[in-house]
């Protein structure tokens, strides 16, 4: 599966700490055959991360990111 995942990085408090328990529970659920993307954007866009195979590095890589 690919997922690519566009958050809104303007928000802020409670719905911020929403938004990155909700994507720590979407990168754990993931397995090595499944592919992750993230991207946010307020103002402008931006790829925090590309297309990756969600390996535990990875997977460990994109929760830093979060």
């Amino acid at each position: 599966m690919d997922v690519v995942i566009v958050l809104d990085a303007g928000g802020s408090g409670q719905k911020l700490r929403l938004m990155k328990n909700t994507m720590r529970l979407v990168i754990s659920s993931l397995n090595a055959t499944d592919h992750l993307s993230i991207v946010a954007f307020s103002n402008g866009s931006k790829r925090l991360l590309q297309l990756k195979r969600m390996t535990r590095i990875c997977q460990r890589f994109a929760r830093r990111i979060v």
